[in-house]
């Protein structure tokens, strides 16, 4: 009853636009609540700032007493790249037995690392640290539909409708830093 194909063409659609949407939004709003709480950094991001820069990070949040245990940090691909050639990371990081074998970053500082596509962080910024307490990210799919050949079409439509936004917690704000390579706001 081609149930199993309108399955998959909805699993596509979630796992193609609505997960990368949901990511660009959630992302969006982090960095915004880093700007408006003054808790972030500007410059440029070479090889030879990588680790400093991020290491600036952790430093602001280990001010604001946000806890270590938990925090993540998503970067876009041309910071990753900078880290995996920053010396001062490659010869003195956590990962430097693995980074100088495997050539991966897995983890920077403790911090487990994220690589995202640079469209997925806002303008400008290279890496955004973070803790899972500073938001709330409800999404529910409230429903979806299998039309049985609609209008103008020869065989199943399939429509749903998600739901998803994010806030930052108030009290808890202060569990976000970014760093932009340029911001003027």
């Amino acid at each position: 009853m081609n149930v199993k194909d309108a399955g998959r063409a909805l699993k596509r659609e979630i796992d193609q636009v609505i997960v990368p949407a949901q990511d660009k939004q959630v992302l969006a709003e982090i960095a915004a609540a880093a700007v408006a709480n003054s808790n972030y950094g500007t410059g440029a991001i070479t090889k030879a700032n990588a680790y400093e820069k991020f290491l600036d990070g952790q430093e602001a949040l280990d001010n604001k007493l946000v806890p270590t245990d938990g925090r993540i940090a998503v970067v876009n691909t041309s910071f990753y790249k900078a880290i995996k050639q920053d010396s001062s990371f490659t010869k003195t990081g956590d990962m430097a037995t693995k980074l100088s074998y495997k050539g991966v970053v897995g983890e920077i500082d403790g911090v487990p690392v994220i690589k995202v596509p640079s469209s997925y962080l806002p303008g400008n910024t290279e890496f955004i640290i973070t803790h899972p307490i500073a938001t709330i990210n409800p999404k529910k799919l409230t429903d979806y539909k299998i039309h049985r050949d609609p209008p103008g079409i020869n065989g199943n439509l399939v429509e749903g409708r998600v739901r998803y936004d994010t806030f930052v917690l108030e009290g808890k704000k202060d569990a976000i830093y970014a760093h932009f390579t340029s911001y003027s706001g």
